[in-house]
């Protein structure tokens, strides 16, 4: 007899169905409405340990499989919220990241002209770099911080499984291999927004103002 799976609402409270606990990504986005609600994790702890009437036990996270060079991670291979705390990057290493965007993204103009090579059915993403842990510049993004709006309004999660192996790159290599990787999942049929799609779009539209400002002189010289 074939086992049915239960279909759950994200416990995030979206109302999203789903089979998992949560729908990929809002469990990250919900701890950055959070940590943004309440001034960030330290006032977050704060507030934890205020109510607990102690302070939260950090020991059980220098321990274990689960704990890496930079410290103690999730199952995605991402840092724990208080190892993002701990670790700074030095400023001579840099990260390269990968965020899995939904699909609703290739409704947009602007991303699915720069991916024509797109296979369909395959995932769209979001190739960066950063002086930060993914997770960390990954919670930027939420929040808003130097943030790009097809993150902001499309990310699912972090995709450790395309950068975890790059990690981590020299400052004066990272830009290089951030448009490697970009250029190889384009390349394997991905739909990919990079620092260059960025840089021509900027283009492309003070390209398009300038013309516009051009017309309307050349309308009013005429007039």
């Amino acid at each position: 007899m074939q086992q049915q799976s239960h279909t759950n609402r994200c416990a995030c409270g979206c109302g999203t169905a789903c089979t998992e606990q949560w729908v990929p990504g809002h469990d990250q986005k919900l701890r950055a409405a959070i940590e943004r609600e309440v001034g960030g994790l330290v006032e977050l702890r704060r507030i934890i340990e205020e109510l607990l009437h102690r302070r939260i036990d950090l020991t059980a996270l220098q321990v274990g499989s689960n704990t890496g060079r930079f410290g103690a991670r999730h199952s995605d291979g991402s840092l724990t919220g208080e190892s993002i705390m701990k670790h700074t990057t030095e400023s001579t290493h840099h990260n390269v990241y990968v965020i899995e965007l939904d699909r609703e993204v290739l409704k947009v103009d602007e991303f699915t002209k720069a991916n024509p090579q797109y296979k369909q059915g395959m995932p769209c993403l979001f190739v960066g770099e950063t002086r930060h842990t993914p997770q960390k510049r990954f919670n930027y993004h939420l929040v808003g911080y130097k943030s790009h709006e097809f993150v902001r309004r499309y990310a699912r999660r972090l995709a450790p499984e395309f950068y975890a192996k790059l990690n981590p790159v020299s400052r004066d290599r990272a830009r290089e291999e951030e448009q490697r990787l970009a250029d190889s999942l384009r390349a394997l049929g991905y739909a990919v927004w990079q620092r260059d799609n960025a840089l021509q779009s900027r283009r492309a539209g003070k390209q398009a103002d300038h013309s516009v400002h051009q017309t309307l002189h050349h309308e009013h010289a005429g007039a």
